[in-house]
């Protein structure tokens, strides 16, 4: 039972690992994207400033961008949340080998 335990418990630590790397790499490039965009809406602030205007500049918020980075974080949760589940099924498989050995 404990081997059985503790081959699930490394299997759900690679799964969750993959997944975490899958997921950290969206979120960088989203993020990166995010600042790209953050570039783009401060020059235009910028030209405005510069050419004597006094004028609020409405840059809007780009939805889809916005979601993705959602999807990203909590795509990262779950990553998480498999990678820990994975160690302390390991844990368990751990204690119940010691368990049958010391009755």
């Amino acid at each position: 039972m404990h081997l059985e335990l503790g081959i699930a418990g490394l299997g759900l630590s690679v799964i969750g690992a993959i997944l975490l790397a899958l997921a950290d790499a969206w979120f960088s490039r989203s993020v990166l994207m995010h600042l790209d965009a953050l570039e783009a809406n401060l020059s235009k602030v910028i030209e405005v400033l510069q050419g004597g205007g006094s004028e609020f500049v409405n840059t809007g918020v780009d939805l889809k961008r916005d979601r993705g980075q959602n999807r990203a974080r909590s795509l990262k949760n779950l990553g998480w949340t498999i990678l820990v589940l994975g160690l302390l099924t390991q844990v368990g498989a751990l204690w119940l080998f010691f368990a049958s050995q010391h009755p």
